[in-house]
Order: C-alpha cells, then sequence, then structure tokens
C-alpha cells in the first residue's frame, strides 16, 4: 500500500519567434537558380508562428446526426495571437474514426478538437467516424475523447497534429477502458475520514486536458473509501496527482504514478490502492504590519505557490489573520497587499506549524504610491504619434516601460524620483542621463505626484510619406509598408507594425533615426516587394516603384527520392544575416509542398533571399547550408534520423548496464541539445532520434557503484555503433590529520 500527504510591436514579435524557429530550421541562400542539396528539419514547436482566423465559414461536422453537430468549447489552451491570415490561405479538415480496443466502431463519441482558434466538439457517427473542416493552418491540434469509462489508449491522450494549409490529415483514436483510482482517506491516527472530497490534477497540463479531469471527482463513504472511474491511463501521463480535503483538516495529495528519478524504478501497480493521510491540523498566526508605524495592514492576503496564487487567509482590521488548517512542518508563504510592497525577496515567511501550539509569524511592508503625468513637445502638442521608452530611477528602485502620450508608474516606496524619455523604448532605455542623445526629457517628482508634465526638447518629428506605384505607374490599391532600422535599441521601438497602404499612399509618423522601408504588396498583384533606405529623418517624400513579382520553385525529395508533402518553405530577404537585424526574421511568402513535392513562390523581389524549409518527422535537420545557383528551380534532398545501439564498455572491457549516456548537440545547453539513454543489462544504449550528420558531443557517466571507470566526454563524435570503453578511474590514497 502506499502512503502519501500534505509589447514590442506585432511584427517585431513575429519575428523574433521565426528567429527563435531559424535555429532549428535549415536554410538556403538563393540568389536565382537551379541546384541540389541535402536538407531537413523538424516539425517547427508549437506557436512557432501563430496566425487568427481569416473570414469564412467555421468548421463543419460531416457524418454525425444533426441534432449532435458541434458546440464551441472552453479550454485550458490559450488563445492565438492576434495575427491575421490572407484570405486566399486555404483551410485545414481533420478527419477519421473512433474505435474501441478490437477496432470496432464507436458511436455517439464527442471528439474534442483544441489547441486551434476554432476549438470545437464533434460526435462520431454510426461507423464512429468524425470530420471537422475550416481549420486554421500553422496550429497543433489537439484531437481527444473520452467518455463512458473510455479514454484514449497508447502513452498520449489523444493525438497532436501540425495543421498545413488544404490539407486533410487522418485521425483515429483507439479508446480503451479507463484505469480506476481508487483507496482510502485517512486521519493522521489512521481512523478513516468520511465525506472527504476527492478529485484529481495534472502537473503538466499539456497531458490530459483540464476539463476532462475536472469531472473526476468522489466523496469517501463511511470508511473512507473512494472510488475514481474514468482515470486517463497510466501509458498516457506520469504527472497525475489525486487530492483529498474534509471539513477542519489540511488538504493532502498523492501522486498517481511515482517520479521516476533513476532508470531501474517502476510505476506503481494500477492495482495498488492508494492511501491519501490527512495530517493533525495545525494553525499559524500571522501578523502583517506596515514598516513606518508598526501598526497592523488589514487586507493584506497570505498565500502559497508562485506568486502566493493559492490564497491561505487574509488579514483583519488589527493586520492579523489565522491560517490554517495546515499540516504539520515548514511552509514558505508569500504575503502581499494593495499599495503595500516588500524588498525583493523580503515578502517570503518562513514557518515552522506544530500541532502542539499555533505557531507566529510576522512580516513588515512598506507602503507605496503612485506617479503619473503626461509628455509633450515644446510646442505643447502631446506626445502621442509614437511609443517613448520611460525610466523611473529612484531610491533602490529602477523600472523602463513603453509609454505614448501618459504614463503612470505604481508600487513606489516613498522618495525622490528622475523620470527620463528616451526614442530607444523600454527594450533600449537603461539610463536616465544616457549621452547618446536618446533622453529627449526628464522630470524630477516626489513618489505620490499625479499631474506630472514632461516636455521634450524640439518639435513633432516631421511625417514621412510613402507614394507606391507599379511599374506602370498605377498607384498601389492595397499592401503594407515595415519599418526597420540599424540602431538596434530604437528599432523596437520606432520599427512600428505593419502601416497599411490605400491608393498608393501611407504616412510614417515619428522618424528619429535613419530607416529602411520595405514595401509589400498585397498577394496576389503579380508586384513583389521592394526595401529602400537608409531614408534620413526629416524626409518628408518618398517614392517607390515596384518591379514584377519574381517566382521560384522547387522540389523536395525524401531520402528513397519520392517527393515530400508537408514541407512548409519560405523565403527571406533578410540578405546580410539569417537574422537581419534591421528587420528581424521576415518572410515573403510561406507554403507546403503538395503530393508531388513540389513548392512555388510567387511573390518575391528581384533581391536575393535565403530559402528556409521545415520537413515534418522522422527528417532530422542538418547545419544552416548556402545554396548558390543561377536558374529557378531547387531541388532538395532530405534524410532521417535514426535509432542508435550504442555498446558502452566499462574501462576492463566489459559491459557496462546503467550508464547515462548524452549526446549534446551545439549549442551544447539549448533546448533540444541533449539526446539521453540510459545502458541497458547487456551494457547497450538505445538513443531515440539521432542525426548522424552531426558531430555530437558524447559525454558517458558511469554508474556510481562502478568505481573502476570515470566519466568520458568526447568532442566531434559521428554516429557509430562500435563499442565505446570507457577511461579507467584514477586513484588517489592519503591521510587527513
Amino acid at each position: 500500500m502506499m502512503r502519501g500527504g500534505g509589447s514590442s510591436m506585432r511584427w517585431l514579435v513575429v519575428g523574433a519567434l521565426l528567429a527563435a524557429s531559424a535555429v532549428v530550421a535549415w536554410v538556403l541562400w538563393i540568389p536565382a537558380g537551379q541546384s541540389s542539396v541535402d536538407a531537413l528539419d523538424e516539425v517547427p514547436p508549437q506557436g512557432a508562428l501563430r496566425r487568427q482566423d481569416a473570414p469564412g465559414r467555421g468548421p463543419a461536422l460531416q457524418g454525425a446526426r444533426d441534432d449532435r453537430l458541434a458546440a464551441a468549447t472552453q479550454d485550458d489552451v490559450p488563445p492565438a495571437d492576434d495575427q491575421t491570415l490572407e484570405p486566399a490561405v486555404p483551410r485545414a479538415t481533420l478527419r477519421g474514426r473512433i474505435v474501441d480496443h478490437d477496432d470496432r466502431p464507436l458511436a455517439d463519441i464527442s471528439v474534442h478538437i483544441d489547441g486551434v482558434p476554432e476549438r470545437t466538439t464533434v460526435v462520431s457517427d454510426a461507423q464512429g467516424r468524425y470530420a471537422v473542416e475550416g481549420l486554421s493552418p500553422n496550429y497543433k491540434a489537439w484531437v481527444w475523447a473520452a467518455q463512458d469509462d473510455l479514454v484514449p489508449g497508447g502513452r498520449t491522450f489523444g493525438e497532436r497534429v501540425q495543421l498545413a494549409p488544404g490539407r486533410t490529415f487522418d485521425v483515429t483514436l483507439r479508446l480503451e477502458q479507463a484505469a480506476v483510482s481508487k483507496g482510502r482517506v485517512v486521519r493522521w491516527d489512521g481512523t478513516p475520514v468520511a465525506g472527504a472530497s476527492v478529485w484529481m490534477t495534472d502537473g503538466s497540463s499539456s497531458n490530459v486536458p483540464g476539463r476532462y479531469l475536472r469531472q473526476l471527482t468522489c466523496t469517501t463513504d463511511d470508511d473512507g473509501r473512494f472510488r475514481l472511474a474514468g482515470v486517463p491511463l497510466l501509458s498516457a501521463t506520469s504527472s497525475l496527482q489525486v487530492h483529498a480535503k474534509a471539513e477542519g483538516l489540511p488538504e493532502a495529495s498523492i501522486p498517481l504514478v511515482p517520479l521516476v528519478l533513476e532508470f531501474d524504478e517502476e510505476p506503481r501497480d494500477p492495482d495498488d490502492p492508494l492511501e491519501i493521510v490527512l495530517a493533525q491540523p495545525c494553525f499559524v498566526d500571522v501578523a502583517v504590519l506596515a514598516r513606518e508605524t508598526g501598526e497592523g495592514v488589514p487586507d493584506a492576503w497570505i498565500g502559497r505557490g508562485p506568486y502566493g496564487r493559492d490564497r491561505l487567509g487574509t488579514t483583519g482590521p488589527d493586520g492579523h489573520c489565522r491560517v490554517g488548517p495546515v499540516p504539520p512542518g515548514e511552509h514558505v508563504w508569500t504575503v502581499g497587499a494593495r499599495e503595500w510592497a516588500a524588498e525583493y525577496q523580503k515578502d517570503i515567511l518562513h514557518v515552522e506549524a506544530s500541532p502542539d501550539a499555533v505557531a507566529t509569524a510576522s512580516l513588515t511592508l512598506y507602503r507605496t504610491y503612485t506617479i503619473s503625468g503626461r509628455i509633450e513637445y515644446e510646442d505643447g502638442k502631446p506626445a502621442n504619434d509614437r511609443v517613448l521608452g520611460l525610466v523611473t530611477k529612484g531610491p533602490a528602485y529602477w523600472t523602463a516601460t513603453d509609454v505614448r502620450e501618459t504614463f503612470t508608474a505604481r508600487n513606489l516606496p516613498a522618495g525622490t524620483y528622475v523620470l527620463a524619455v528616451s526614442t530607444h523604448g523600454m527594450n533600449g532605455s537603461s539610463t536616465v542621463d544616457a549621452t547618446d542623445g536618446s533622453v529627449l526629457g526628464s522630470a524630477t517628482v516626489e513618489a505620490g505626484d499625479t499631474d506630472v508634465v514632461i516636455v521634450l526638447r524640439g518639435s513633432r518629428p516631421k511625417d514621412l510619406v510613402v507614394n507606391v506605384v507599379d511599374a506602370e505607374g498605377v498607384p498601389l490599391r492595397e499592401g503594407e509598408v515595415r519599418i526597420g532600422c540599424d540602431d538596434e535599441t530604437w528599432r523596437f521601438q520606432n520599427a512600428m507594425h505593419e502601416q497599411p497602404v490605400r491608393d498608393g499612399t501611407v504616412t510614417i509618423t515619428g522618424i528619429v533615426h535613419p530607416v529602411w522601408v520595405e514595401v509589400v504588396p498585397a498577394r496576389p498583384s503579380g508586384w513583389g516587394p521592394t526595401r529602400i533606405g537608409p531614408i534620413a529623418p526629416g524626409t518628408e517624400r518618398l517614392d517607390v516603384r515596384l518591379q514584377r513579382a519574381r517566382v521560384v520553385s522547387g522540389t523536395v525529395l525524401a531520402p528513397n527520392g519520392q517527393p515530400a508533402a508537408l514541407v512548409e518553405v519560405w523565403a527571406d530577404p533578410n540578405v546580410e544575416t539569417v537574422d537581419d537585424e534591421r528587420f528581424g526574421l521576415l518572410d515573403h511568402g510561406r507554403v507546403y509542398t503538395g503530393e508531388d513535392g513540389r513548392f512555388e513562390l510567387t511573390a518575391l523581389g528581384s533581391e536575393p533571399y535565403w530559402l528556409h524549409a521545415r520537413p515534418p518527422k522522422p527528417y532530422a535537420p542538418i547545419p544552416s547550408a548556402r545554396l548558390m545557383a543561377t536558374g529557378q528551380d531547387v531541388t532538395i534532398r532530405l534524410h532521417e534520423l535514426v535509432r542508435l545501439a550504442l555498446p558502452v564498455r566499462a574501462a576492463d572491457g566489459a559491459p557496462l548496464p546503467g550508464a547515462r549516456v548524452r549526446l549534446w548537440k551545439p549549442p551544447w545547453f539549448g533546448d533540444g541539445s541533449e539526446l539521453f539513454a540510459v545502458t541497458n543489462e547487456e551494457g547497450v544504449a538505445l538513443v531515440e532520434k539521432v542525426d548522424p550528420a552531426v558531430a555530437y558531443a558524447l559525454e558517458i557517466l558511469p554508474p556510481a557503484t562502478v568505481s573502476t571507470s570515470r566519466r568520458l566526454w568526447q568532442d566531434g563524435w559521428t554516429s557509430s555503433e562500435d563499442p565505446v570503453q570507457l577511461p579507467g578511474a584514477h586513484v588517489v590514497a592519503g591521510i587527513v590529520r
């Protein structure tokens, strides 16, 4: 029996996300032409490029009864970022079957589609079929079903599918009999607790949907026994927790599956009943006092967990609060109050609770104040034409934030403050006395001042009017203008989100540094994007003439020479580096290969491009490569990840079980840089997803019980199944006096 208890601009954000994904994507430099390279990559991480639904009809169910059509539901997956798909991008479709363990169809099963803007629930028909169309591409959909004590089998709760434009994905869910969690809730002395509430949570919110787990509740009987039906199978998650709580007793929880810390530990037998022990109740009297006067602070909260989100109590008018019941032992709580604060890490209480006496604890807070006001130019006009950086510096306090015309700084301790307005914005502002000319105005104020006026030197910068025509002199009907800058700190502030072009004209405000202007026509227009710069501050007019769009096409081939479908291909014009410091990583077109492996980018400019591709699993990433060519067609060949069986030998040549094997890929300590395995009884480590084209750093750690061998580190190791022998251990002997 097991026992247990107790704001940057929108396009800049996209650029940052794309720049992050470029770490794992392979890249080709393509001014023009035809060539062939070996290249590949994995599916992008969820959220690497998120786009909002375009206008159009919503999801539709095919093959289900009319009275059981889908209804939109809430889920734990956060909504998409506010970005817009081009109307021409086709939608994705999900379809499949719901079957039992013997592949027999299951009718009237609710199928949930999460992780997309159109998240919805549909119902399987008599043949177990379901279908949802009209889904936004470039999202990872989570398809799951659980009903009538049936849950998804396998190691995951449902299936996750990376959606691609215009594609149809078949997902079959096999439901099996759910597990049952049963056991008893007892007091610290072993007596049963009747009427206790029992429920379940998932320590990892990505394993099992919270809205499903919230249905799994029950109450203990007179003997303290409980039975939770519908529990996800143990192979699906290792982070489920069963909780219990009763009146007058502290809450307790126990893991459904023990956390596996060592390679030789085994999960608990699901038939082994749980025993949840509710500890002896303890109470703590907490006093929250004002640092200046020593008087009690009313309405202060005491909480536990991150940022004190789990509230335990609130102080009364005298600043005191009795917290409990809590289990015996040491507790770490956080204290806070509106318009009160403490220095960093000084808002934490360490309390030792005991059933023998009511413990006491106290903490002091200081009162906070607000400073607010407005920003204007010397001519009295409000500074509302752009985002500026506001640096606030005071006694033991410094912060920077983005503002536009008005500002409010809260939670400030008493004292004198210097406020400085900078052209560099929040990301580049670090001092109130910068000597690079970025500070436009400042003021010295006291905490609590709420009518501050900061006057900026000079008048409002002149607007830049951009006139755009095509090669035939006709004004561009629709498009957008992007702004970039060589000044790293300033571009975060003034490189505004895309400005729309309407009937050939767009006005850009607030230019105080040399900028680059990029005009991107709406698609399909037949005209390519154009980048011009640098444009000097004070320029009032810029005329841009577009050229015909350039077309680049190609084929992506699998290792067997067959066409590779669902490979995402895009091009960006950042000609100096993969991540152009002026603009961030922006693309001029993004497509997926079809069944024939073909792709076509139809809206490129005349300048050279980096060509990126992201294939689906099981294809592996390769180092960045440049494709120099003279034609228009590109051939890309992929290769696969492999499963490596690596024999490990001790210093004496014997097989070494229990050794920890790691393959490190530069950057060594970045996300996804480590592959890990433990040798089995035969001394063989089975390492998954090894890229044969990568030179790894091989690290092998012998188990602590083996004293004759020591750690091995080998740089530049390429995948091989030849045995690796560890070096002998050094022996140091001596006497300590």
